[in-house]
């Protein structure tokens, strides 16, 4: 998948929409921020952070926390824009010197796994950002059909004739609790986002939008 202007552009788009119009993505970042708030004087990484909203979601929601916040991502195009609208944050390329920046208290990987064709080895290097006492927060899709959740990208690529689904895979529970096992890492909670009412819970339904696990080293 070409991670370009284009994609960046859409990516805002239909994360503004999943916010204002329809609830599932608010019910998601809400469910994310709460994770935070007995939290403090913590460095967070937000790894495939796009433009760098969610960080300044956080900022806006504990002011007077003393948070360190970073943002990590490969889209050029995201990243310009982030360090042009967010200058109190520091946003890192996606790349081997990223994993010399320091440990972190909280490393949040939201929507990004399902991208990635080398999902054990992006869970190792995360793993070592990790502080000993840190938490890894996962979100992944839950489609019912690989990629309909990127209806969007999709639409996108046809037209563009890159006939290329933007997740290489569907992940669920157990599948992403056994690739967190094999990299020395466990779920302590978990929680599903829906589409439809009530919009939380511990269940996968039909219509899950995604699932949000927390997790530590073993």
């Amino acid at each position: 998948m070409k991670y370009g202007l284009s994609y960046t552009l859409i990516t805002r788009t239909t994360g503004f929409l999943g916010r204002t119009i329809l609830v599932y993505k608010s019910t998601e970042v809400n469910e994310l921020v709460s994770y935070l708030k007995n939290k403090n004087n913590l460095r967070l990484l937000d790894y495939g952070c796009n433009t760098g909203f969610f960080l300044d979601i956080v900022k806006k929601k504990y002011p007077q926390k003393e948070f360190d916040l970073y943002g990590a991502d490969i889209n050029r195009h995201a990243l310009k824009y982030a360090r042009k609208k967010y200058k109190e944050f520091t946003f890192y390329n996606i790349d081997k010197n990223l994993f010399k920046k320091g440990k972190f208290d909280v490393i949040v990987l939201a929507h990004v796994l399902e991208h990635v064709d080398d999902r054990e080895g992006l869970l190792h290097n995360l793993r070592r950002l990790l502080k000993d006492d840190g938490e890894l927060i996962i979100v992944v899709p839950q489609e019912r059909i690989r990629g309909d959740c990127t209806l969007f990208q999709l639409l996108y690529n046809i037209v563009t004739f890159r006939f290329e689904n933007p997740h290489k895979v569907k992940i669920f529970f157990n599948d992403l609790k056994q690739l967190l096992r094999k990299q020395g890492l466990r779920i302590t909670k978990h929680k599903y986002v829906h589409f439809l009412y009530p919009f939380k819970s511990n269940r996968r339904r039909l219509d899950s939008w995604s699932l949000i696990v927390r997790c530590r080293r073993t």
